[in-house]
């Protein structure tokens, strides 16, 4: 069997993480064998053999079925890893609790081919810049209901800053999602 690949495949990991995003990582298995990881918003190339291989993904306990996928040769063929997003909040607790291996979906990805490679490096979202918008408003709002003018000073000044960043951290994560695409 020869080590030169003569094809790719692309496994996005298209979903949103608050927080660390290393804890919203995908594990990816092609025919049973862990290949790598994908971060949330980002994607995994693996050079692979054309033919037929069988594509899972899984996060903690939560996985997806397992797909069959046909690489043609000298081609990018794309598949995007997401929680399923069938049904309401309740059956989608329900399914993670009592069905983990339906949990997650793999599916053919929409959008175009790949030509870079994801750096590896960690991105933490702004759960911070949101906590402390959320701490300052409550000082702001116990300033208010106590009178108390340092208090509504500075919950105000916190919230207008935390707003300010979190809102600047958004427009980033949008600008890099659209550099991607």
């Amino acid at each position: 069997m020869s080590h030169e690949y003569q094809a790719q495949l692309i496994v996005a990991g298209n979903s949103h993480w608050f927080g660390d995003s290393r804890l919203g990582t995908f594990t990816v298995y092609v025919d049973g064998l862990k290949v790598g990881s994908v971060a949330p918003g980002d994607f995994l190339l693996i050079p692979c053999q054309p033919g037929h291989h069988v594509v899972r993904v899984r996060q903690w306990w939560f996985m997806s079925p397992p797909i069959d996928v046909e690489i043609r040769p000298e081609q990018q063929t794309a598949l995007e890893g997401r929680f399923n997003q069938n049904g309401n909040l309740v059956s989608r607790m329900l399914t993670g609790l009592f069905l983990p291996w339906r949990t997650m979906t793999l599916m053919p990805s929409s959008s175009r081919p790949v030509t870079g490679n994801y750096n590896g490096q960690p991105r933490t979202a702004g759960i911070w810049y949101w906590l402390g918008m959320i701490a300052a408003l409550a000082l702001l709002l116990v300033g208010i209901k106590s009178s108390n003018v340092a208090l509504m000073s500075i919950g105000g000044a916190g919230f207008l800053l935390s707003q300010g960043l979190a809102f600047r951290q958004l427009r980033e994560f949008r600008r890099s999602r659209r550099d991607r695409q």
